[in-house]
């Protein structure tokens, strides 16, 4: 197979317009394909392919009235919508690192590093041995320990020969091995986090896998837009304040797209909005405001995220967050 040959920028444009976008602006167009690049761009640009009518398959030409300035602002949505979903995960996260810490600490300050006190899948209670998942975990978090910069790592690894305790422990970790220490614990340590939540300990499990996937894509600059993500939130209970969520999800399958819906980013969004209420977070009505100001030009829609029609009216973004008072969190979160 022959290598695709380097197209030079100017190459570029005279590609999109060959294709039917329409550039008023080459200075425009250059600025903006030597900051965010070709091919990055094109995938703010797929929304806007014709359908060839012979196949119903999209084409590599776009519908008429494509601007390089439509798809530029498209990814400038989406790079704000990074922004703000990175910074409420982050705030998110410490939470969690906290309440994770908390729990296993209250049983052992160094349970992390002895299996035999943390469950089933830490611990192989038939061949008397830790399990090769905490093993492969025990590998990484001492890797992270060894490689940590942290003022409090650095002092304990002076001091306690970087015997760490779980609360310290902890923020060496990256959120995939939050979950899997989380997913390591018994089952009355997992439950006793999750119950500060409102939600079961299988719930818990599957946000933390979810909201990875999301964190992931906001580190790496990737395209929360219109991404369907392989994993969807466990929703389950009809009392609590998600239980619109499901039943959004539920309803959307007579319609025969309910996979569609319910891979799309609405529903991690509303898992974050859920955990900054329950959380007592700053920062809960950021994701609805944005989402109000989503570039509506045809055929790019706000429902390509996987809102619903009324979102702006259901719990947690109709302003109203919260049908009693958020309660505070029940330890110390710094």
């Amino acid at each position: 197979m022959e290598p695709k040959p380097f197209k030079s920028v100017d190459d570029q444009i005279a590609i999109l317009q060959d294709r039917g976008m329409e550039i008023c602006d080459d200075e425009f167009a250059r600025r903006a394909l030597r900051e965010i690049g070709y091919y990055r761009l094109s995938g703010y640009s797929y929304p806007y392919r014709a359908v060839q009518a012979e196949t119903g398959l999209l084409s590599d030409n776009f519908i008429e009235g494509t601007t390089i300035e439509k798809v530029v602002k498209l990814y400038r949505f989406d790079q704000e919508l990074r922004a703000v979903t990175g910074l409420q995960l982050a705030k998110i996260e410490i939470v969690l690192r906290v309440m994770i810490s908390h729990e296993l600490g209250r049983v052992d300050p160094y349970i992390h590093l002895s299996p035999h006190k943390l469950g089933k899948k830490a611990w192989d209670k038939v061949n008397v041995r830790p399990t090769e998942q905490y093993s492969e975990w025990l590998d990484k978090y001492s890797l992270s320990v060894v490689r940590s910069n942290e003022d409090s790592v650095i002092h304990y690894k002076k001091k306690y020969d970087a015997i760490l305790p779980v609360w310290v422990a902890v923020h060496v970790l990256d959120w995939g091995s939050l979950r899997m220490l989380y997913d390591f614990a018994r089952d009355e340590q997992r439950i006793a986090v999750a119950n500060q939540l409102n939600i079961s300990e299988s719930q818990f499990s599957s946000w933390l896998l979810c909201l990875n996937d999301v964190r992931n894509v906001c580190a790496h600059h990737g395209r929360l837009y219109s991404r369907t993500f392989p994993k969807s939130p466990m929703l389950t209970g009809e009392d609590h304040e998600l239980g619109f969520l499901r039943r959004f999800v539920l309803d959307d399958a007579k319609e025969g797209n309910r996979k569609e819906k319910k891979g799309k980013c609405f529903a991690q969004f509303t898992i974050i909005q859920y955990l900054l209420s329950k959380m007592n977070l700053e920062g809960i009505n950021d994701l609805p405001h944005l989402l109000h100001k989503f570039p509506e030009v045809s055929p790019v829609s706000v429902k390509d995220l996987g809102v619903p029609e009324n979102w702006e009216e259901l719990p947690l973004w109709n302003g109203d967050m919260y049908s009693c008072p958020p309660q505070a969190m029940p330890y110390s979160q710094g």
